[in-house]
């Protein structure tokens, strides 16, 4: 017998949790299929997002480091924006940005806010996506309730 076949056969805590499972999925019926189905959306938004934001926020450790003392000993010029243009991530990209709107004259704050909006602009769908599924989960389980107590009133009426 092998390892597998004992602690799922029921033989240990593996098949205890085993059973428990699916006595909870035989129970809940048909729901239980759009209900795992959202559980498994939520999570693989969730990764994708974390994996996509994890790589767009990717900067070299030294980035702002660098950034201040180049900034504190020229200013804004050229050499700086070349610089950061060489440098993978976001962080970098939006100092690129930010930094050229202000020596175009416009206002530092404006000019961050800009390059915010523009840098999280990729992401904001799947945050919205991720949120409603998020909402969603709750509302099939509950309709499961519902569901539950129809029969329960049912069976007890006759």
């Amino acid at each position: 017998m092998s390892w597998l076949t004992q602690h799922v056969s029921g033989a240990g805590p593996l098949g205890h949790a085993v059973h428990t499972v699916g006595g909870y999925w035989r129970a809940g019926g048909w729901l239980m299929l759009p209900l795992a189905a959202t559980a498994f959306l939520i999570l693989h938004n969730y990764i994708s997002l974390y994996g996509r934001l994890r790589s767009a926020l990717g900067a070299p450790e030294r980035c702002v480091d660098d950034l201040e003392h180049r900034l504190r000993a020229g200013g804004i010029d050229d050499t700086v924006c070349t610089w950061l243009q060489s440098l993978p991530g976001a962080v970098p990209r939006l100092a690129r940005h930010a930094l050229s709107r202000i020596a175009a004259g416009l206002p530092a704050r404006e000019a961050v806010q800009q390059c915010r909006d523009g840098e999280l602009a990729p992401f904001s769908h799947a945050f919205y996506v991720l949120g409603a599924l998020v909402v969603a989960a709750p509302l099939i389980g509950l309709l499961g309730t519902v569901f539950g107590m129809v029969d329960t009133f049912h069976a007890v009426s006759l």
